[in-house]
């Protein structure tokens, strides 16, 4: 289980703190809490330096989230912005895996690739 509140896709990451990341998590199956309550990874692009982190990592799954006892495979993909572009949604990507356990979900994800990317949550599910 991953519970940090600065995951959630309002936090800013305030100047001069350090940006949340997930280069160092282990390749696996994890579920996402804010504050002890069930969290999901957003499925639509997110803004760059959200997050907690500068590439704010969301779920690209065809068709949304999966039925209750089903599971979907997607990319995880890092948003990010260079300088005077366009922000590009899927600048960096790796295969996610989402499963609908009912009441909450769990994601097959890997480390990051870079240490100024890390995985977004939102609300309640």
């Amino acid at each position: 289980m991953i519970d940090d509140f600065r995951r959630h896709v309002d936090y800013v990451v305030p100047q001069g703190k350090a940006a949340l990341c997930d280069v160092y998590i282990r390749s696996g199956w994890y579920r996402f809490l804010i504050n002890g309550s069930n969290a999901v990874i957003p499925t639509k692009c997110v803004q760059v330096y959200r997050c907690g982190t500068q590439a704010p990592i969301w779920l690209n799954v065809r068709g949304g989230l999966p039925l209750p006892g089903k599971e979907k495979i997607g990319q995880a993909c890092a948003a990010w912005r260079l300088p005077r572009k366009e922000i590009n949604c899927c600048m960096s990507k790796s295969t996610a895996i989402v499963k609908n356990c009912g009441d909450f979900y769990v994601y097959r994800i890997s480390a990051t690739r870079g240490c100024n990317l890390g995985y977004c949550t939102t609300g309640k599910i």
